[in-house]
């Protein structure tokens, strides 16, 4: 099975996202737990968004993006990043099952899926500033 760049791309951050999240407590290095809270939640709307995009833009290449496909894929978006957090308290890796995450999550998913068609719509601006996106995106 072959896949389009943006495709590759889409799937790369979903593994980013899916190990990075899975990783150990143990191997981060200790930090102001008040402080990292806000920083936190703010990783994952933004890991959210980014994969939301990512897949939308993948799909985009081949099929129009209808409000079927958006929320289908705003539903997989919720679903994996309950998914997550549900692995990280099951598998002992001395992380937290947190309900603030879950909805940091799905609100970086629905601001994908709200932003999808105002990024498509400027994505010249994007090609022209962003180094990947020139080489992905060459048909939008």
């Amino acid at each position: 099975m072959k896949f389009s760049k943006p495709t590759i791309v889409a799937i790369l951050w979903t593994l980013l996202i899916g190990t990075s999240c899975l990783i150990p407590a143990s191997t981060f290095k200790p930090f102001s737990f008040d402080s990292f809270l806000q920083l936190d939640k703010l990783i994952h709307l933004i890991l959210f968004f980014g994969w939301v995009t990512l897949w939308l833009l993948s799909i985009y290449k081949t099929k129009k993006l209808t409000f079927r496909i958006k929320g289908q894929l705003l539903f997989l978006g919720i679903f994996y990043g309950v998914l997550i957090e549900f692995l990280q308290s099951s598998m002992n890796l001395g992380r937290s099952f947190e309900v603030d995450d879950m909805l940091a999550d799905s609100a970086g998913a629905l601001l994908g899926v709200l932003c999808i068609d105002f990024l498509i719509k400027h994505m010249s601006f994007f090609k022209k500033y962003v180094p990947f996106v020139k080489s992905i995106y060459t048909h939008i």
